[in-house]
């Protein structure tokens, strides 16, 4: 998939998704602990050297996404909840749904996984996003 084709989150995007995140448990807004983490972040799964994409697969720049969210503290609190729910919608914007309803325990143990970095190479997080795949 070209990045062309691809629909990105923006930084203010994956804001106002973890916001939504924390309203739904009752918690204030989100609060960014650091903003060039965040910027990072969002920039990741687009980003390429001499023209080659580092991520070229769909799955593999949700999942350059996603360890960024988890493993990197963009925010003070609910760093694992917008990893999650990001992938999920960059995912959804992209026509790759997540499987619904999702398996919460399996979710939660696998966004942790990816927090303390037990699952760290970009391959196996997108193969173990493509399980939480409609069509996976």
């Amino acid at each position: 998939m070209s990045s062309a084709a691809v629909i990105y989150l923006d930084a203010s995007l994956i804001v106002e998704i973890t916001t939504l995140t924390l309203r739904q448990n009752e918690q204030d807004d989100a609060v960014v602990r650091d903003y060039g983490l965040l910027e990072s972040a969002a920039h990741r799964p687009r980003s390429s050297s001499f023209g080659v994409e580092h991520y070229p697969g769909l799955f593999d720049k949700a999942a350059a996404l996603m360890q960024s969210l988890a493993r990197n503290h963009v925010f003070v609190d609910g760093n694992k909840r917008a990893a999650w729910n990001c992938t999920a919608t960059f995912l959804e914007v992209n026509g790759a749904p997540l499987i619904e309803p999702v398996d919460q325990d399996r979710a939660e143990a696998f966004v942790l996984d990816v927090a303390t970095g037990s699952l760290g190479d970009i391959e196996d997080i997108a193969t173990a996003l493509r399980t939480f795949h409609a069509a996976g």
